[in-house]
């Protein structure tokens, strides 16, 4: 069984594969473009590195080294199409990064020198440096990947009831309180001005930039979810990643039960398809179902 984390650019049909085997070990880092099928590797060895995102603008490839040598450990940006290596740095010991809506700065979570525990920080590749550190170490799957006004939304992971908005441009930093005096968990931007987020006592919470709280759920049953599941957004409703047929209309607040489909991770892919990690594929709107074959794509 092959096992893969993948992330799209929707707009540009173009997705990436960090696949694994039953033992977890990494067999094959790669970037398909599914309107040539094309395949776009960024490394000499499948072990080498792992891709981490793809630019806003779908021309450059966010990637990071997997040794565990801090020297050789390197956070690099490729040209997406000719793999023209365009940046790298071993600044900072990287697990995460993203590209944001500012072209020069990436959002990453990594270990740097003289600062305890991991933290989650700001980088101008222009500059070569950290230009920002950011309240807490929240994973940035627990951050908004959607990004407004080159406003970037996180939970702050240390202080409770702090939803922070960062201006990108000033890196200036806005905290919002909701009232619930809970973690919060995970938090996703919907517009310029509307958020949704998900608190330690799983309640699910749509708010805006004064802190009003717009509707809040009655406790999600976590046994069916799990924890602070993955969740994204779709037709507006919030989908939850491990059970697709449990969504929430973004307007009302209210739960939509749909059937509940489960085959593992579900990432948002094309044409109203959703896949999982095995390459099982759910259609959100027809709940018609298909197999992506990675192990063709792994052998080209």
């Amino acid at each position: 069984m092959i096992y893969f984390d993948c992330g799209t650019h929707h707009a540009n049909t173009t997705a990436f594969f960090n696949c694994t085997n039953e033992e977890g070990k990494q067999i094959g880092t790669f970037l398909i473009d599914f309107n040539t099928d094309e395949k776009f590797v960024y490394a000499t060895k499948p072990e080498e590195n792992e891709i981490f995102d793809i630019s806003p603008c779908g021309t450059k490839v966010l990637t990071i080294d997997r040794t565990y040598e801090k020297r050789k450990r390197k956070t690099k940006i490729f040209n997406l199409k000719t793999k023209e290596l365009l940046f790298e740095t071993n600044a900072f010991f990287g697990y995460e990064a993203w590209f944001t809506s500012v072209p020069h700065l990436l959002v990453v979570r990594a270990d740097v020198k003289g600062k305890s525990n991991d933290k989650l920080f700001v980088f101008d590749t222009q500059k070569n440096e950290i230009v920002h550190f950011m309240q807490g170490n929240a994973c940035l799957p627990y951050c908004s990947k959607a990004i407004y006004n080159d406003i970037f939304v996180y939970p702050n992971s240390r202080k409770k009831d702090a939803i922070i908005l960062l201006d990108l441009n000033t890196l200036e930093e806005k905290t919002i309180h909701l009232g619930s005096k809970k973690l919060i968990h995970r938090v996703q931007a919907l517009n310029n001005d509307e958020f949704f987020a998900i608190d330690s006592d799983y309640f699910g919470i749509k708010f805006n930039t004064k802190g009003e709280i717009l509707w809040k759920t009655q406790k999600i049953d976590w046994k069916e979810l799990y924890y602070a599941p993955d969740f994204f957004i779709y037709n507006h409703q919030i989908v939850f990643n491990d059970a697709i047929g449990e969504r929430i209309d973004i307007k009302t607040g209210e739960f939509i039960h749909k059937i509940t489909v489960r085959g593992g991770k579900a990432t948002p892919f094309f044409d109203n398809w959703v896949i999982y990690n095995t390459g099982e594929m759910f259609h959100l709107d027809t709940d018609a179902m298909k197999n992506l074959d990675i192990e063709k794509y792994l052998k080209m």
